[in-house]
């Protein structure tokens, strides 16, 4: 909040005013750098803001926010006692009423003793609410220090005066600032995880998944590092360790990420302790000596001590299990009770947290206007419906991804679209400018990759129709064979008889049309013989033989050959061949796709 008592946010108020100041510029830059998650943008924060403290020419006033900005760079940083220490240089003087900027300082005051484990930083917060109340009733502003008043009663074991704190601060957010609402729902979400009844839990949880959906989509990290610690712990508790695991490893991801050094101790610390749970205990000790470290660089008695304790425990489980001969390390039996080894069980949870680089928004329009006209015929939809709708978006698909959550983790399996991959090669070269394929290279690229985009076309489709006969009980008529081994299908079934059976089972009817059968069978035989050359005699080109080569003959008109003196293959290797390759493939798979969406299909095996 900005220390004006305007209620906005400082980055959006004071932050921004303009100034003829010298000295409140460089402040107002070093402010927003003091605000980003980056460490290393805090970092330069500090520089700055240290140079200007230095200055003779500074009023108090200057001074004075200079300090705490600097104090809050610590604080981000987990560097609680140099914030204490920074903050004890502000003048402690109030000639008259309390400001704005008096209730600034203590805040930051009340924040850093509160982290570092001081009971009585909840009562110099509840009485900073007050205080609120006789400088300036504003809501924002008061609603803050209430959401700090909250954590601090959690800290000193007051869950009671907790909620009520939050409580209070939550309806003064809503509506108002959907960050601070998130991170006041969150803590109140973290309360129901300590109920004894189950369903109260469950409330909590699905509620802490969904400030954390909320906190990422604003970027707040540090406020989803903490949603991941809280789930993480709750799902420890309850022995769920894959769950415990996949949430603490986000936590630590973020916590790195921001650079908040006292919590990435808390957090080393915490998995330390689960590693040991698991008979992890080289992963354990690890941890476990990082947020040594840590305690030590920040002179944090608390946390060292904590961390000390943890790898004592550590190090008596350690020798329980030698003494008992057991299994430790990835080969360990999983604590959760499955009997399965860790690296098989909840060990699969255990790795680096994966950003996956798109967002997931549900699917697309055209995919609920299909799945409307299925249930409209009074059937369900079915993968395969999807595979082969007649669409211009399936032309932009690279892969079909299969996510299962695990909550905390979550396993994603792919399934690259290779005749996609495959059909805009060969449109890319086709498009190119006469001239850039004058050469016989790019004629070949394109005529070779529009065939292997029909066979990975139809390898995909068998694909999708075995699984169809396995998990339905109405096989394609057909198609039964399909539903055992595919990869002896794929592999030993020629290219063009793939096309004729998957063809006729799906179509229902007459498929294909014969004219375009017959430009598909000669292009594929063409592709087969400049894949598969045979060596058998030199070719005469001198003078022109009567007749032309038998890969020659009953080309279609829009494939022109080059009138040179070479062998069949230069001359049919020509801008018109690749394009008419290109135009074969996609008219093939397009027959296909609108002949199945046009079927009657019988679903008797």
């Amino acid at each position: 909040m900005c220390p004006c008592g305007s209620g906005k946010k400082y980055k959006k108020c004071c932050l921004n005013r303009g100034s003829a100041s010298e000295i409140d510029a460089l402040l107002r830059a070093a402010g927003h750098l003091a605000l980003e998650d980056a460490p290393q943008e805090r970092a330069k924060a500090r520089v700055s803001l240290k140079d200007l403290i230095r200055r003779a020419d500074l009023n108090q006033h200057q001074r004075a926010e200079a300090l705490m900005t600097l104090a809050q760079t610590s604080q981000s940083s987990g560097m609680h006692k140099e914030a204490l220490s920074i903050l004890a240089d502000i003048p402690d003087d109030r000639p008259g009423a309390v400001s704005p900027a008096d209730i600034w300082r203590d805040l930051l005051r009340a924040i850093s003793r509160s982290a570092l484990g001081d009971p009585s930083a909840a009562e110099a917060l509840g009485k900073l609410a007050n205080d609120m109340e006789v400088v300036q009733p504003n809501p924002m502003f008061k609603g803050a220090i209430l959401l700090e008043a909250g954590k601090a009663s959690e800290v000193v074991g007051d869950t009671g005066a907790a909620r009520r704190y939050w409580e209070r601060a939550a309806a003064i957010f809503k509506g108002l600032d959907a960050e601070h609402h998130a991170r006041t729902m969150s803590n109140l979400a973290s309360l129901r995880l300590q109920s004894a009844d189950a369903k109260e839990r469950e409330r909590g949880v699905s509620e802490l998944q969904e400030a954390t959906d909320i906190k990422a989509r604003i970027g707040d990290w540090h406020g989803m590092s903490t949603n991941c610690s809280i789930l993480g712990l709750h799902y420890w508790r309850y022995r769920k360790f894959d769950s415990a695991l996949g949430y603490l490893r986000r936590d630590l991801a973020l916590t790195r990420r921001i650079g908040h050094q006292r919590e990435l101790g808390t957090t080393l610390g915490n998995l330390g302790a689960l590693y040991a749970d698991l008979k992890q205990f080289t992963l354990s000790r690890r941890m476990l000596r990082e947020a040594g470290q840590i305690a030590d660089a920040l002179h944090d008695g608390q946390l060292g001590a904590n961390v000390a304790a943890v790898l004592e425990r550590t190090e008596g489980m350690a020798r329980a299990a030698g003494e008992a001969c057991e299994n430790v390390g990835a080969t360990a039996q999983c604590a959760c009770g499955s009997g399965a080894r860790y690296d098989v069980c909840c060990g699969r949870a255990d790795h680096e947290p994966v950003d996956l680089p798109w967002t997931i928004t549900g699917p697309s329009e055209d995919v609920v206007e299909l799945a409307r006209s299925i249930e409209a015929e009074g059937r369900r939809m079915e993968r395969l419906d999807v595979v082969l709708r007649h669409s211009e978006k399936v032309r932009e698909r690279m892969a079909w991804n299969q996510i299962l959550p695990h909550g905390g983790w979550f396993e994603m399996r792919e399934l690259p679209d290779v005749a996609n991959l495959h059909l805009r090669t060969a449109r890319l070269i086709a498009d190119l400018p006469e001239h850039a394929l004058a050469e016989v290279g790019g004629p070949l690229a394109s005529a070779v990759m529009a065939v292997s985009a029909t066979e990975a076309f139809i390898n995909q489709v068998a694909y999708f129709v075995g699984e169809h006969n396995r998990l339905s009980s109405e096989k394609i008529e057909g198609l039964a064979a399909l539903d055992t081994d595919i990869g002896e299908f794929e592999r030993k079934t020629e290219l063009t008889e793939k096309w004729r059976m998957l063809g006729s089972a799906l179509s229902g009817g007459e498929w294909p049309d014969p004219a375009l059968w017959q430009e598909f069978r000669q292009l594929v035989r063409i592709r087969n013989e400049l894949v598969h050359f045979k060596t058998v005699d030199y070719e005469q080109v001198v003078p022109p033989p009567k007749s032309p080569h038998e890969m020659l003959r009953g080309l279609p008109s829009a494939v022109e050959l080059r009138d040179t003196p070479h062998s069949w293959p230069y001359r049919l290797l020509t801008p018109s061949l690749a394009r008419w390759s290109v135009s074969v493939s996609e008219r093939m798979i397009q027959s296909l796709r609108l002949a199945y969406g046009a079927r009657q299909p019988s679903r008797k095996s």
